[in-house]
């Protein structure tokens, strides 16, 4: 009886141990803020490639504003945001095309503005076709706010990367996640002269095997029957 516990533990813990899968280049320190001159709609964007075979998305974490200048965010408590999850890069073709596999509205934490610590949303999203994929969140902001939180300055094993874009409108609202080179347009931030790492983040599980699968049946199968010869 304790025998078969054990199994299906283990079987289950495998599992679970293989979910520790975070895709990330900042190091978790903003220098800046960054936002639409005369606000909007203002995405930012951080791209990725797909490790092994963690590509099932499952959350998205990002912040808002920067440590540095704390109240400058223009974001509120319980202000609605949005965060995305393509596949692709932001400007590529054919398999790469950039495709909106999820996206999921939610609302700030007091907690996660001008602050640097992480509000995690949980999404959805299968990366097939391609080992390139790139996430984003959004929110609405006035002139003179700066909603994206930036690390401008690379440290140890997070140096910055030419994998940061912006997006987004001019309009309250109106960022097309379908339509990236509408609004604003897509825009690497090396070429608007914020080159940096963008305070967004991505939890990822690999795709149970087949085999796996079977495993995992196989001891929830083997402890219900334990349990049935026992009330026999």
């Amino acid at each position: 009886m304790k025998y078969k516990f054990m199994v299906v533990g283990a079987i289950f813990a495998s599992v679970v141990a293989a979910q520790a899968v975070e895709y990330r280049s900042d190091s978790g320190v903003s220098q800046n803020g960054v936002g639409l001159t005369a606000g909007g709609n203002f995405a930012w964007i951080q791209q990725f490639t797909v490790s092994g075979s963690d590509n099932m998305i499952t959350s998205v974490s990002t912040t808002f504003g920067t440590l540095t200048q704390p109240t400058t965010s223009g974001v509120t408590p319980g202000q609605a945001f949005k965060v995305y999850v393509w596949k692709g890069t932001p400007t590529g073709a054919g398999v790469d095309a950039p495709t909106l596999l999820a996206q999921v509205t939610s609302n700030a934490l007091a907690a996660s503005i001008g602050t640097d610590v992480f509000q995690t949303v949980s999404i959805n999203a299968l990366i097939t076709g391609t080992s390139n994929f790139f996430i984003g969140a959004s929110t609405d902001h006035t002139s003179q706010t700066f909603p994206g939180p930036l690390q401008q300055t690379g440290t140890g094993p997070y140096p910055i990367l030419d994998k940061s874009w912006v997006a987004g409108s001019s309009t309250l609202g109106a960022f097309d996640p379908n339509n990236l080179t509408g609004g604003i347009g897509i825009l690497k931030n090396s070429a608007v002269g914020l080159s940096g790492n963008w305070l967004i983040r991505a939890q990822a599980s690999p795709v149970p095997e087949p085999m796996s699968m079977a495993a995992i049946a196989m001891g929830i199968g083997a402890l219900a029957l334990r349990r049935r010869n026992k009330k026999a």
